[in-house]
C-alpha cells in the first residue's frame, strides 16, 4: 500500500513540473521591431524660418511675378519722396529703402524698407497713414479703386512694404476691375510666400468711410528741408 502511494505521488510531482514547464514556455507571438512601428503622431506643425532676405530681392520678385502687369518701373526721386509714406519716417531708423512709381497715370507704388530694430511699429503706423489718404482721394476720384484697396501693407522683422501694384485696368466694370486686382495680388503675395517662407497677414488698415481728412498732411511737413533718406 506505501508503494501505490509513493508512485502516486511521484506521478503528480511529475505531471505538475511538466504543466510548470508548458506554462513557462515563450509565446510564439513575435514582438516588431522598434524601428518597423510606423509613427501616428502628428506631423511638426511649425511656422517656417522667416529668411533673410534683401529688400532689391523683394521688388525684384514682385517685379517678375507680375511681369507686365508691373507698372512701377521707375524710381522717386529723392526730391519726390517728401509726398510718399516714406517721406514721414524717421529717416534716422531708416537702414536702406526702395521707392517705386509708374511712368504711366496710375495709383501704383511699392515702397520697401529695412529699419532698425525697434521701428517697424512705427513704421507700419506711418505707412498705414499714407494708405488712408490714398483711400480718401480714390473716394473723391475713383480711379484704380481696387488695385488701392487691396494695397499690401507687409512686415518681415525689419523689413517692411507697402505695395499697391498690378496691371491697369481701362474699361468700367467694377467687377472685372475687381477680380484683376484680386489674381494680381494673388501674384505679389505668392512671389513673398516664396522669397520669405510664408505669406504674412496685410497689416493695412481700412479707414472708415467718413474719415474726411483720409491720412497725414503733407503741409505739417512739406517744407521740411532735412529729410534726406541715408543722411
Amino acid at each position: 500500500m506505501k508503494k501505490l502511494i509513493s508512485t502516486l505521488a511521484i506521478i503528480i510531482a511529475l505531471c505538475s513540473l511538466n504543466a510548470c514547464n508548458e506554462a513557462n514556455k515563450p509565446s510564439d507571438v513575435s514582438v516588431p521591431d522598434s524601428s518597423q512601428i510606423t509613427d501616428t503622431s502628428k506631423p511638426d506643425n511649425k511656422k517656417p524660418e522667416i529668411k533673410d532676405v534683401k529688400i532689391a530681392d523683394v521688388e525684384k520678385a514682385i517685379a517678375e511675378a507680375l511681369g507686365d502687369g508691373y507698372l512701377c518701373t521707375a524710381d522717386i526721386p529723392e526730391d519726390e519722396l517728401i509726398m510718399s509714406c516714406i517721406g514721414r519716417l524717421n529717416t534716422d531708423n531708416i537702414e536702406e529703402y526702395i521707392a517705386k512709381k509708374p511712368e504711366i497715370f496710375a495709383q501704383d507704388a511699392v515702397y520697401i524698407i529695412k529699419c532698425k530694430q525697434g521701428y517697424s511699429d512705427e513704421a507700419v503706423t506711418i505707412f498705414n497713414e499714407y494708405f488712408a489718404q490714398c483711400i480718401s482721394y480714390i473716394r473723391q476720384y475713383p480711379f484704380d479703386v481696387a488695385k488701392v484697396k487691396g494695397t499690401r501693407i507687409y512686415r518681415f522683422g525689419d523689413v517692411i512694404m507697402y505695395i499697391t501694384a498690378g496691371a491697369a485696368y481701362t474699361e468700367n466694370d467694377p467687377e472685372a476691375e475687381a477680380k484683376l486686382a484680386a489674381d494680381e495680388y494673388k501674384k505679389i503675395d505668392n512671389a513673398i510666400k516664396e522669397l520669405f517662407g510664408e505669406t504674412p497677414e496685410n497689416l493695412a488698415v481700412m479707414p472708415e468711410e467718413d474719415d474726411k481728412k483720409g491720412g497725414f498732411d503733407f503741409n505739417d511737413y512739406i517744407n521740411d528741408s532735412d529729410f534726406v533718406i541715408g543722411g
